[in-house]
């Protein structure tokens, strides 16, 4: 359980803490269906296209973990408090266990799943050997970033900063985590919640945050990879009218041209 979750946080703790609050706070306002919109409009028309996506990702996530993990440096806050003790021990193999069956389950499963080049999702899936090597990387750091943030530190303060027991804690981080897709519809934001607390029962009944990050992985790397892009359907037509050709989908462009 969270017998472990003790934390005592100094300036240091609290400072990049709040940060990471506040910059996640931004990230809520901003999550509307309009401004994903612009981004979709603005990485269709980049040349590397959802690799720029990626990248942006990357940053934000980084970004996010790297000052999630500021407490450790202060003496009143160890790895347990993050969901980061025993790493190295058997819970590892487990997690390993999990990613590749769970992730080989969800991938086949997704492999019936037609995306149509128009879809408001397509320009985040990958459509060059450049992009999916971009889209392991996204899913491996956001699995593993998002649950330092949420599950490990956001948990940690909520118990150390507001008084809380580690339960109400989570509630509160999950509810952080599922506003922050409310750019996906109310079904986006439930199933976002749903995903946080089953993130928190495995935290919960393994210790660490190893399960949880490698359930994240799996989930990630099945809805980036498993899709298949479809050129997108014609309009109607009126009666008698030509019919358009479908759109096409982008071109696999070489490696070497899709940085930007």
């Amino acid at each position: 359980m969270f017998t472990a979750v003790t934390p005592h946080l100094g300036p240091a703790g609290l400072a990049a803490t709040g940060a990471v609050v506040l910059l996640l706070l931004i990230s809520v306002v901003r999550a509307t269906p309009a401004r994903m919109a612009r981004l979709r409009a603005l990485a269709l028309a980049h040349p590397a296209g959802a690799a720029w996506v990626y990248r942006r990702s990357l940053a934000y996530i980084g970004t996010l973990a790297v000052l999630a993990l500021v407490p450790l440096l202060e003496p009143g806050v160890d790895a347990a408090d993050l969901g980061l003790a025993g790493l190295a021990d058997y819970r590892l193999a487990v997690a390993a266990g999990i990613l590749a069956a769970l992730g080989g389950v969800l991938y086949w499963r997704h492999r019936r799943v037609e995306i149509p080049a128009d879809a408001k999702v397509a320009h985040l899936l990958p459509r060059t050997r450049r992009d999916r090597r971009w889209a392991v990387l996204v899913a491996a750091i956001v699995g593993i970033g998002e649950e330092i943030v949420f599950r490990g530190t956001l948990l940690a303060a909520g118990v150390g900063v507001l008084g809380l027991n580690p339960w109400s804690a989570a509630f509160l981080s999950a509810v952080l985590f599922a506003a922050g897709h409310r750019y996906q519809g109310r079904a986006g934001v439930l199933s976002s919640f749903g995903f946080a607390f089953f993130a928190t029962l495995l935290y919960a009944a393994t210790g660490n945050l190893l399960a949880a990050m490698a359930v994240h992985i799996a989930v990630d790397l099945a809805s980036l990879l498993g899709p298949r892009l479809v050129p997108a359907a014609p309009p109607a037509a009126e009666e008698g009218a030509p019919r358009p050709s479908p759109v096409p989908l982008r071109p696999a462009a070489p490696d070497a041209g899709t940085a930007g």
